[in-house]
């Protein structure tokens, strides 16, 4: 339960980066961090279910950090960090739990969810932060890499289907949602809750890949409960059965694709 709650919040804290935005680079952060990520995502989630060594990975950061360097020096360092910021992310976790045991998982989500600090504080500083938070991302991933003697490949049987089912249920369902729901009050109401509740079943089955960790039946009953029950407080206010039967159409759905986890 504490290592679940503490991976939820390194991605909470991720989250908090985006809020701190100030409004004349949020919609172009957004957007680029948003594809980057989805791009950042596949690759390196069909790099870590298929081909993950140790010597792979020391050249996959070395070539990462190598290109990011060399971009940066000319296009800007921040138009390339927030670029290289979500591939670092997912590479860096994935390092940490497929090549590391929980001591060292735990201090990484630790630090990430301290270095996360900044942005609330100095919100005016958003650019020379993500900048620094790059740097340490790129450090760290250089270290897990160079210092890995293992590298364990996560625990799923057919990767391109798993993360079809992903795509399909979650980015369906939040997309078919602004079509059956007509007010833009009911909608952001109506999409907030979605996506809380579909993200917090991809954090379970993602939570599940990793050789690092092992979830309870009874943590993951209980995250699964919570994820069912988002949509129940939006629907009093704004009822919609369409809405509410399409959300559990996506729950089922990412659900039924946790069969291909291993774990």
């Amino acid at each position: 339960m504490f290592h679940f709650g503490l991976y939820l919040l390194s991605f909470a804290a991720n989250t908090l980066v985006i809020l701190t935005a100030p409004a004349d680079l949020l919609r172009s952060y957004v957007l680029i961090y948003n594809g980057a990520s989805v791009v950042f995502s596949l690759l390196f989630f069909i790099y870590f279910s298929q081909f993950a060594t140790v010597r792979r990975s020391i050249v996959l950061v070395s070539i990462f950090v190598t290109a990011l360097l060399a971009i940066g020096s000319g296009a800007g360092w921040y138009e390339t960090c927030i670029i290289a910021y979500p591939g670092l992310l997912i590479l860096t976790d994935y390092l940490a739990t497929q090549s590391y045991g929980i001591r060292v998982v735990t201090g990484f989500r630790i630090l990430m969810i301290v270095s996360a600090a900044p942005f609330l504080l100095m919100p005016a500083q958003f650019t020379t932060n993500i900048v620094i938070r790059v740097a340490l991302l790129a450090v760290m991933a250089a270290a897990f890499a160079i210092a890995a003697k293992e590298s364990h490949r996560l625990l799923v049987k057919s990767p391109i289907r798993f993360q079809i089912g992903n795509y399909l249920f979650y980015n369906g369902t939040l997309s078919l949602m602004a079509l059956v729901v007509r007010t833009p009050e009911a909608l952001r109401w109506w999409y907030l809750a979605a996506q809380i509740g579909l993200v917090l079943i991809l954090k379970v089955l993602d939570y599940s890949l990793r050789r690092a960790y092992s979830l309870d039946r009874r943590t993951r009953w209980l995250a699964m409960a919570a994820a069912g029950g988002v949509p129940l407080v939006a629907f009093p206010f704004y009822p919609n059965l369409l809405a509410l039967g399409l959300f559990y159409v996506g729950f089922t759905g990412l659900t039924l694709t946790g069969r291909y986890i291993t774990n």
